[in-house]
């Protein structure tokens, strides 16, 4: 598919506008808001000449302040900011807010899919584009660099504290640092795991996180450009420390020498 750069440019500034507006007084919207403005800054340096990609990372995350506004959480089980954002820009473009085009089809496709494409059911998987899979694809990738390595180091302790109310609602005998036994396993083998699935406690969704980490490290062929990110936001360090915090002993220590481990594996590979 050729991109027209008139329909990204009339795309761009709408979404710079409405990230604007989020950007005020609120901590929880302010990370959303900084979370897309990097992820299309970290998709410039990885994939240089893909527009339509750095355009689609800032409104990959568009679901979050509306899920914010409804419930004060970002718990997607509760109500998911996929498919939120991607209902809130079809709105906008029934109400000629946006223009429709092929560029915007593509990106809504990015809003609703960029867990990854291994997570697109198959009856919908039939019904989107090669170009539309590819940059969802590379969005997830995208997504996981910054929550991984930079996002999460900031902002998980504040929504874990956040979304306390609606894990005690679950299950008020909760542990929440102990680590569910398939959390565990992905963890110390590497796996991404589906985080609704698996993620019940504070502690499984700090290992999601890491995890996040160690697949970007997997799935980048370049892994400096990862690694000049981990090493400037001094993240292994971060999360040791959260370990410390939200994870209990002795999964703890496990969990941090693993990280340590892995970490050494990448810098030294």
């Amino acid at each position: 598919m050729s991109i027209n750069d008139r329909n990204l440019n009339e795309l761009e500034e709408w979404i710079d506008n409405y990230l604007e507006k989020q950007n005020i007084d609120e901590i929880h919207k302010i990370d959303k808001y900084e979370h897309c403005k990097r992820t299309s800054a970290i998709a410039k340096q990885i994939y240089p000449n893909n527009r339509l990609l750095e355009v689609a990372m800032k409104f990959h995350d568009v679901g979050r302040f509306i899920q914010y506004d409804k419930i004060k959480s970002f718990d997607d089980r509760i109500l998911s900011h996929y498919l939120l954002g991607k209902q809130f820009i079809e709105e906008q473009e029934k109400r000629n807010n946006i223009p429709s085009s092929n560029e915007l089809d593509i990106i809504k496709n990015v809003i609703k899919y960029h867990m990854g494409v291994n997570y697109i059911p198959k009856d919908d998987l039939a019904n989107i584009n090669k170009e539309a899979l590819k940059l969802i694809e590379l969005a997830s990738i995208i997504d996981a660099i910054d929550n991984g390595c930079v996002g999460a180091t900031y902002y998980i302790e504040r929504e874990i504290i956040n979304d306390e109310k609606h894990y005690k609602e679950q299950n008020p005998n909760l542990d929440m640092k102990d680590v569910s036994d398939d959390v565990l396993y992905y963890y110390l083998n590497n796996i991404k795991f589906d985080k609704f699935k698996y993620c019940n406690t504070y502690a499984d969704y700090l290992l999601y996180a890491i995890i996040l980490l160690i697949e970007s490290l997997q799935n980048i062929k370049n892994t400096n450009i990862v690694i000049q990110i981990i090493e400037k936001e001094n993240s292994i360090n971060k999360y040791i420390k959260l370990i410390n915090k939200y994870v209990n002993k002795p999964i703890s220590e496990k969990c941090i020498l693993h990280l340590k481990q892995i970490y050494k594996y990448y810098l030294i590979k």
